[in-house]
């Protein structure tokens, strides 16, 4: 019915590249230094960051029986997303959002790997076998992760290792404000 493609006659939006700066060792200090005095799971997260180059998802979607001290490897096989849900009634239940529906449900593609954990979160399977990965530990992270294994976390339902002290995993945007 279009003749033409309507999208040729827009001009394209200009795109500035910026280039990504790494942190400073000063500043890469200065957050470790600030969780390890907050507790011991801020102190690991920080440090699994820092010292694996692991993304925020794969941090927080780490569960500890894919944590390998004896060969000091951490499995990074799944990450933890916040992913909408559909409206299961078919829009009839009159709310805005598919997470507020009465019956929601997930809307994921077909063999889109995941897990559901509570609310939005979910654990995923990265997008491509690359991102499947064996990442080695570190003296300093090996340390305080095993320090973390030994205390007394509260509940942990769904094995993580770094969650809310109710045992509600992390939601990046908590992450991001810590």
């Amino acid at each position: 019915l279009i003749k033409r493609n309507v999208v040729d006659a827009v001009d394209q939006p200009d795109v500035r590249k910026g280039e990504r700066k790494a942190f400073t060792v000063e500043q890469v200090q200065a957050v470790v230094g600030v969780a390890a005095k907050r507790n011991q799971m801020e102190y690991a997260r920080w440090l699994m960051a820092f010292l694996t180059g692991t993304r925020q998802g794969e941090c927080l979607g780490l569960t500890w029986d894919r944590v390998n001290f004896d060969d000091a490897a951490i499995d990074i096989t799944w990450q933890l997303q916040q992913l909408r849900k559909a409206h299961g009634c078919g829009g009839t239940c009159g709310r805005k959002h598919g997470s507020r529906c009465t019956e929601p449900i997930w809307d994921m593609p077909i063999k889109f790997e995941y897990r559901p954990l509570v609310d939005s979160l979910v654990l995923t399977r990265p997008k491509s076998e690359s991102g499947k990965r064996w990442v080695p530990m570190i003296e300093p992270l090996k340390d305080a992760l095993k320090e973390l294994a030994e205390i007394d976390q509260g509940p942990n339902p769904h094995n993580l290792v770094f969650h809310r002290a109710d045992g509600y995993p992390i939601p990046p945007t908590d992450d991001n404000k810590a």
